[in-house]
């Protein structure tokens, strides 16, 4: 009654006030509120996926980071533990991390922060630079090259290059907070790496 009320009140029709009915029987049923409940508190709580990701970025590149920030530490622990346990935690720990990156950034992709509107005119670039960094990449497998005469370092210049193609292949689809952190990250320790390899020659 209080909804015909209501109905005519608003010129509307019955039909109308079926209609509200349903959306508010939908709105109060006990699935659609836990399931809101649901999404408020996963909003409220850090998203698992950007803390994996994070986390699994600081220790794969933290780890490959040691001789480009405390080489002589390095070589102090080799000389102390053997080479054999250095490799074997070296190992670990890069799988580890690995492992933290790929499970992170899948999950992030599912929910993405949008960062900036997408850029069409990168897509045909970044293309580009990705057949580029795989030839640096086979480069660096391949004896006596010119490649790796002239650039003396390809992977790392492969990684660099990879990096920033990706990070332009993001403004196609719409870059994310994880793509910046993922493709970012590894731009940045591929610079210090070219860094520390010019110093180290």
């Amino acid at each position: 009654a209080a909804c015909a009320w209501w109905a005519g009140q608003q010129g509307l029709g019955l039909g109308s006030c079926g209609q509200h009915s349903g959306l508010l029987r939908d709105a109060l049923s006990p699935q659609r509120q836990a399931h809101r409940a649901t999404m408020q508190s996963r909003h409220r709580l850090p998203r698992i996926d950007m803390t994996a990701l994070i986390f699994g970025l600081i220790l794969f590149l933290g780890v490959h980071s040691v001789r480009i920030f405390a080489e002589g530490w390095r070589t102090a622990q080799i000389a102390q533990r053997g080479e054999g346990v250095w490799k074997g935690v070296y190992s670990v720990l890069s799988v580890v991390g690995f492992v933290l990156v790929v499970w992170g950034y899948g999950l992030a992709r599912q929910e993405p922060v949008p960062l900036w509107t997408p850029q069409v005119w990168a897509r045909h670039l970044a293309s580009l630079l990705t057949l580029v960094s795989f030839i640096l990449l086979v480069a660096a497998y391949v004896p006596k090259n010119g490649i790796k005469a002239r650039v003396h370092h390809p992977m790392v210049l492969a990684v660099k290059v990879w990096a920033l193609a990706h990070l332009l292949a993001q403004s196609v689809t719409g870059g994310s907070l994880a793509d910046v952190l993922l493709f970012g990250g590894f731009l940045i320790w591929a610079v210090a790496d070219r860094i520390s390899l010019k110093r180290r020659a």
